[in-house]
């Protein structure tokens, strides 16, 4: 079992790596097109300068070759940019519904302090967990807490030794708040 989750870690994390390198692949490409675009701009500039070429092939030159290559690169590096939020994003709402599922109780203030966001921010990453269909439960605004569906229906019901309250304490787990019994369900 320890295998399979070093495994799934491992995998993970070769993930991340291809994702970052294809974030910075992406910018990298972006300049370089911007850069090939300025030297050919360049090019035709000294040309014209010398008088090697004429003003309408200036214009075509720029407008064939210099136009599209920085346009492209400015579009290639913009859309990295843009990724790499998205990819920033998507890694935080994994970590909420990581956190939710090991606990299956927690604070927005605990998540807060785990990503090192405001609350505002949180409580738009789970809006869009909510949005997405990935997170089912109950939410208290006010108190700041989130309970999992799976948590919510493991508490219902009574301890079986005592009668007493059940109080979610992890996944699949429950507490009695009376006898201190733990219920795996």
């Amino acid at each position: 079992m320890v295998e399979a989750q070093e495994e799934v870690v491992a995998a993970e994390e070769a993930e991340e790596a291809a994702e970052e390198v294809a974030a910075v692949a992406g910018k990298l490409t972006g300049f370089i097109l911007c850069l090939v675009g300025l030297g050919v701009a360049g090019f035709l500039a000294a040309g014209l300068h010398e008088g090697k070429l004429q003003a309408s092939g200036f214009m075509l030159g720029t407008i064939l070759f210099v136009l599209p290559l920085l346009a492209g690169g400015i579009y290639i590096c913009i859309r990295s940019f843009q990724e790499a939020d998205e990819l920033r994003r998507v890694k935080r709402e994994k970590e909420i519904l990581t956190m939710i599922e090991a606990q299956g109780k927690l604070k927005i203030l605990d998540i807060c302090l785990n990503l090192h966001l405001d609350r505002p921010a949180v409580e738009g990453l789970i809006r869009d967990l909510i949005g997405k269909g990935l997170f089912t439960g109950s939410i208290n605004w006010q108190e700041g807490l989130l309970v999992s569906a799976e948590a919510k229906s493991i508490a219902q019901g009574k301890c079986p030794h005592c009668g007493g309250e059940l109080q979610i304490a992890g996944k699949g787990l429950v507490r009695c708040s009376f006898c201190g019994s733990e219920v795996y369900r």
